[in-house]
């Protein structure tokens, strides 16, 4: 009984040792792991050019599109409330995806993009297909926003009596050479006009959050009346909560 206690005993000293020397092994490969992925750029002649303040506002901005208030105005008009259930689940979607993404690269610093654990976790092929696909989604994205731009002018200038129909694929052209110089003469240029630009989108969003909640407050109504790039007559209508629940029905 002595002799199987004391066995016992040694087995189980030797099973704590084990594991602290697992433990320690693991921690020194979890520092050395930090050390290699801190000094991943090194060797690297690029400079950061990029601040904190812009990697943000890209961020924010990106989500921001030029078109989001020409789509989802037209958007609201064709499905009326039951948009804001289209939008709650794409945006869980999305979420859901960055946090993955977001894990991933916090498990890994050493890749850069979704495209490198494509490559490293499916193939190089399937590495290959998602670059070229994302490549193709970013320029039909691009020459979108683009075309949303000159729709803003037309629009804007048309309230003048400015017709700039004919001049479209000018303006177009214009802030396709001027976007594309800035990307091209630094990234500390890029960062800046994206700072700025994210700035002019969010205080709009913000801008019209305020008029909105004002306009509520107030009971603001207007009459019928034709707005420029939008087909008819848009029906007079009053601000107001019960305007999220008009419209629905219950299937018979």
């Amino acid at each position: 009984m002595t002799l199987g206690n004391t066995n016992t005993g040694k087995a189980g000293t030797n099973t704590q040792a084990a594991d602290a020397s697992d433990a320690t092994q693991n921690a020194q490969s979890t520092q050395s792991h930090i050390k290699s992925v801190e000094s991943l750029d090194k060797d690297n002649d690029m400079e950061r050019g990029l601040k904190n303040r812009h990697v943000q506002f890209i961020a924010i901005g990106g989500t921001i599109g030029t078109g989001l208030f020409l789509g989802s105005g037209k958007s609201i008009a064709l499905t009326g409330p039951s948009i804001i259930f289209v939008y709650i689940g794409v945006g869980l979607i999305m979420f859901l995806l960055v946090r993955a993404i977001g894990e991933m690269m916090y498990s890994d610093p050493s890749q850069h993009t979704f495209i490198n654990f494509i490559t490293r976790y499916l193939g190089r092929a399937w590495g290959k297909f998602a670059g070229w696909t994302y490549w193709i989604v970013l320029i039909l994205t691009g020459m979108t926003e683009i075309t949303a731009v000159s729709t803003y002018f037309v629009t804007f200038f048309g309230t003048f009596g400015i017709d700039l129909n004919a001049w479209k694929w000018l303006i177009e052209l214009c802030f396709l050479v001027a976007l594309t110089g800035i990307n091209l003469i630094a990234v500390k240029v890029f960062g800046e006009a994206e700072f700025w630009f994210s700035m002019i989108k969010i205080t709009l969003i913000v801008g019209l959050i305020v008029t909105a909640v004002v306009m509520l407050f107030l009971g603001f109504s207007y009459p019928a009346t034709h707005i420029e790039g939008v087909d008819g007559t848009v029906s007079g209508a009053t601000v107001s909560l019960t305007n999220i629940a008009d419209g629905f029905q219950l299937a018979s």
